[in-house]
């Protein structure tokens, strides 16, 4: 009989934020949306929990009521990499290992045939507990039958648990409360209303009625609990890194060797994925210093993005170029090392015929590689909208690492002209004389509420100054000191952004 395993990693944010931070995790520590007063606490650990921290607060208000919480954001980068990792490091304790695909945080291991490398399933799921810890991870782990028995007891269950037999892993997935399905809240509460509370209550509930009740995310839930979604392992598949390496025969701080060190390794780079059809991601590179007793340097490393894949060896030569030039190392070199990830090729039907074109993509992302090499992978960031009431703190600004097709507008008639604001995160203070024509322009728009640095009412208009330009403007009726408006009522006037 086939053994399956199920390994989960409970709270996967908050595990994200402990290898960059391991002293937190001893603290009270919480996974925010934004990393700002106003951002809202999606994850918190046991310390965090006993203080009265809890999920849904905003920031400012768990620091009020824990002084010592610690709060980090998490992006879908750095979840992606920790679940390639751990791809990788399963992969040593079996061939087939499943990423599921609803969860970032949950594999299957295909645990048959290795009773000759373990003695008993047990050994072989502590030697990965092992494993996972080792890289300062926790995990769950159910060694079964199927895939929904393995999956339910990893979700309800802390540490190892093994199964005998079917008949017992079945049994006890028909016991396991209805939490451990990703269900929305409310469809839960309602289950909970039927009397609904554990899997086996779910599973005898009716199809059709289920379907009428909760839609058809709920229904496929309840396929995946009686087993009618079963299927073997779907083995995933892990990142392909191509590594290259060089020892020198004497320690070297010249920038001009060591760029025609790495120069050669990316040739070899480059060649080979011609030779296999593939284009290079994004590329790590290795400084390894001179060590000799006492000293503690340690090795430094640079990563590289490509806005595309790519296998232009020119192109990624200049990037070299230019990360090198602003790279200060702290001590001669004595090993280096060049690690490529690499990805398929996108096949794209080109178009054809050729049409003249304004903008020529290619160049762009070309440039923005050269300022990403030259300043840093943060120097390239986008504004991305963030749910929050005032308009200056609406946007926050993320990180890129990829840039996707350009969009094109198909339709017979040009795209409609959308009113652009650009919000002023500082807003300036506006005359008396210019606040009182905005009260007669457009307006006004009341924005008031409870802000986390006391309660805040403003007035919003839309105002054209002399030189044309169309102004969003407000009157901060709780702003002492400030000039009367034409009503009557005292604040004072700003500038929000301008309207293009």
């Amino acid at each position: 009989m086939v053994r399956l395993a199920c390994i989960s990693f409970p709270r996967f944010d908050l595990q994200v934020v402990a290898l960059r931070h391991p002293e937190w995790k001893e603290l009270p520590a919480a996974i925010v949306t934004d990393d700002r007063p106003l951002g809202r606490i999606t994850a918190v650990n046991r310390a965090a929990l006993a203080a009265g921290v809890e999920p849904g607060m905003r920031y400012a208000a768990a620091l009020g009521i824990c002084g010592e919480l610690r709060a980090g954001t998490v992006d879908s980068r750095e979840r992606d990499e920790l679940r390639r990792r751990l791809i990788t490091l399963l992969g040593a304790f079996s061939p087939q290992v499943e990423a599921a695909e609803a969860e970032e945080a949950l594999f299957w291991v295909n645990a048959s045939g290795l009773e000759r490398i373990y003695e008993t399933p047990l050994s072989w799921a502590e030697a990965v507990r092992a494993s996972v810890e080792g890289d300062g991870l926790v995990c769950r782990i159910a060694l079964g039958f199927t895939r929904f028995g393995t999956y339910a007891a990893a979700k309800a269950k802390r540490g190892i648990t093994v199964f005998s037999s079917g008949e017992e892993e079945a049994a006890a997935a028909m016991r396991a409360p209805l939490g451990v399905l990703p269900i929305e809240l409310e469809a839960m509460a309602r289950c909970r209303q039927l009397g609904i509370v554990t899997i086996g209550g779910f599973c005898r509930f009716s199809s059709g009625a289920l379907r009428r009740r909760f839609g058809p995310d709920v229904e496929r839930l309840q396929s995946f609990a009686r087993g009618e979604q079963e299927l073997p392992i779907q083995a995933a598949d892990a990142p392909a890194l191509l590594r290259r390496e060089v020892r020198l025969l004497y320690p070297q701080s010249s920038t001009d060797v060591l760029l025609h060190h790495q120069v050669s390794m990316l040739r070899e780079l480059v060649a080979y994925a011609w030779m296999q059809q593939q284009l290079i991601g994004d590329l790590t590179l290795e400084f390894h210093p001179e060590r000799w007793p006492g000293h503690r340097e340690q090795c430094r490393r640079e990563r590289i993005f490509t806005a595309r894949p790519t296998r232009d060896q020119k192109a990624i030569e200049r990037l070299l170029r230019l990360r090198l030039e602003n790279l200060r190392l702290s001590g001669p070199v004595v090993r280096l090392s060049l690690e490529a990830t690499l990805v398929p090729t996108d096949r794209v039907q080109e178009d054809l015929f050729a049409t003249a074109v304004r903008r020529d993509v290619k160049s762009a992302l070309a440039a923005i590689d050269e300022i990403r090499a030259e300043l840093g992978n943060d120097a390239v960031q986008i504004a991305e909208l963030v749910d929050a009431h005032l308009p200056q703190e609406q946007y926050r600004w993320r990180r890129v690492e990829r840039f996707g097709p350009v969009p094109r507008h198909d339709g017979e008639s040009p795209p409609r002209a959308r009113l652009v604001r650009r919000a002023l995160h500082d807003p300036p203070p506006l005359s008396r004389r210019a606040g009182r024509a905005a009260a007669s322009l457009a307006g006004p728009y009341e924005y008031s509420g409870d802000w986390w640095r006391g309660p805040y009412r403003r007035d919003y208009y839309y105002l054209r100054d002399s030189s044309g330009r169309l102004l969003w403007v407000y009157r901060d009726a709780a702003a002492a000191g400030g000039a009367t408006a034409a009503d009557g009522s005292p604040g004072r006037w700003f500038v929000q952004g301008i309207v293009e």
